[in-house]
């Protein structure tokens, strides 16, 4: 790299080879930056603070200059000490199959030992309610607050960069992105993957915490030379709050993922859903729809099933035992990245949900589901993002949760076939747009020197 290169500095809680979808925006942000001829450093926190550690991810940091801190974080600790005491309880060897994670996939303190249900109920217990004490009295702004100070003091040992793209959440990177910049006089730019002030807004904190996160947040926007956001609907929403324009730059569809993934080989054609069901996210209008579709001999005579991968997923099982559909719903835990995507490459359709409560988030999965080229199912609510995102796309159907008879065409279209996949990406989502447009804002943002 010449050393009359711009140099941009990344702050990132979390980053490569961390399993997150926010470290995957930063990690594409790196390296493309570094390959349109940036200088990429980055601050970001060590492997016991992120989500979750896969080697396989990290590709590309040749040439980076990546501090990874220390954070003063009770969570992460408590989690590092209540895995660690599970695992003991209860260390007996599971087998390592293709449906399972494995230590060179995936290593992350979710995964560790079976716990036994009673000290796993008890240890969540007492974590909920020091949860409760924690964000209304202690973490600030957010529950990486305690990463603020070892970040600045780890700054020493970066050369000044000509712009500070802060990519958040988590806000505390704001607050080190702007800190910095102030420090290096340096432009900066924030990223805003979801809304800050609509988190500080919560009913549960206390009134304080409000006003002080809202002035918080207030003087990093006053501090951004350029403001970042991913749909549409947040360019709206968060640019009418704070009065500043945003630029819109979406995540992106990446088919050379998939490259070398052999899809999976269902028994029937399968509609897949990978992912949590908390937040308001379920799959009962699908599993009511397969009951319905059982009753009235549908699938006797186009045969169509359900995956359900995730976390908090073990309800789904009584629930399908209950209306009658067990043999046509599969649940599995969380998988590996690898494996998830090679169901999405052998589904009839890949599906995914937008509580109320995130109508301006595009979950990250439909730009995967994008370039896995199968259909995709969205149940959404009204007026949601994703329906903007995914609107123009020929293999894409949103409907809302409520409309039984639309979720029952929808299953019987991919049961028969009707319903194809394409490999068309939308221009808007594709890496090179994405990150050209990202590049053209972070040099009108610097200040070179």
């Amino acid at each position: 790299m010449s050393q009359d290169a711009p140099r941009l500095l990344i702050v990132s809680h979390n980053f490569a080879p961390d399993i997150s979808i926010g470290a995957r925006r930063v990690h594409r942000i790196a390296t493309q930056m570094k390959a349109r001829g940036w200088q990429v450093d980055v601050l970001c926190t060590r492997r016991v603070y992120q989500q979750g550690w896969n080697p396989k991810l990290a590709v590309g940091l040749d040439g980076m200059k990546i501090i990874r801190t220390h954070a003063l974080e009770p969570r992460a600790w408590a989690r590092l000490v209540r895995d660690r005491v599970l695992g003991r309880l209860d260390a007996r060897p599971t087998p390592k199959t293709a449906a399972s994670p494995t230590d060179s996939d995936v290593s992350n303190s979710h995964f560790a030992g079976a716990p036994t249900k009673l000290a796993k109920q008890l240890i969540d217990g007492l974590r909920t309610v020091a949860s409760g004490l924690m964000v209304n009295y202690v973490e600030f702004p957010d529950e990486v607050g305690g990463w603020i100070p070892l970040a600045l003091l780890n700054s020493v040992r970066f050369k000044r960069p000509d712009v500070v793209i802060a990519s958040m959440p988590w806000h505390s990177s704001a607050v080190i992105g702007a800190a910095l910049a102030t420090r290096f006089d340096s432009g900066l730019v924030l990223d805003y993957r979801d809304p800050w002030h609509a988190a500080v807004r919560k009913p549960s904190l206390p009134a304080y915490r409000r006003r002080l996160e809202t002035q918080l947040e207030g003087i990093c926007l006053q501090r951004a030379d350029e403001l970042v956001t991913v749909t549409a609907g947040l360019v709206k929403e968060i640019g009418g709050q704070c009065g500043r324009p945003f630029h819109l730059i979406p995540n992106a569809s990446e088919p050379e993922k998939f490259a070398g993934i052999e899809p999976r080989e269902f028994k029937r054609p399968t509609i897949v859903y990978a992912g949590g069901l908390y937040g308001g996210r379920t799959v009962t209008p699908f599993l009511e729809s397969l009951a319905r579709l059982h009753r009235a001999g549908e699938l006797d005579k186009h045969p169509i099933g359900l995956l359900v991968m995730g976390t908090d997923n073990a309800h789904v099982v009584r629930e399908a035992a209950d209306l009658g559909i067990a043999d046509y719903v599969e649940v599995l835990p969380r998988q590996t990245h690898q494996v998830a995507m090679a169901a999405a490459l052998g589904a009839a359709a890949n599906t995914l949900m937008v509580a109320p409560v995130h109508i301006r988030q595009v979950p990250a999965k439909v730009f995967e589901h994008i370039a896995a080229g199968r259909p995709i199912l969205a149940l959404s609510p009204a007026g949601a993002d994703v329906d903007q995102v995914l609107g123009d796309h020929p293999a894409a159907r949103c409907m809302r949760p409520t409309d039984g008879a639309a979720i029952d065409t929808a299953l019987k279209d991919l049961a028969s076939g009707a319903w194809q996949g394409t490999a068309e990406i939308p221009s808007a989502y594709t890496v090179k747009t994405t990150m050209d447009n990202l590049n053209a804002v972070l040099h009108k943002a610097a200040r070179f020197g």
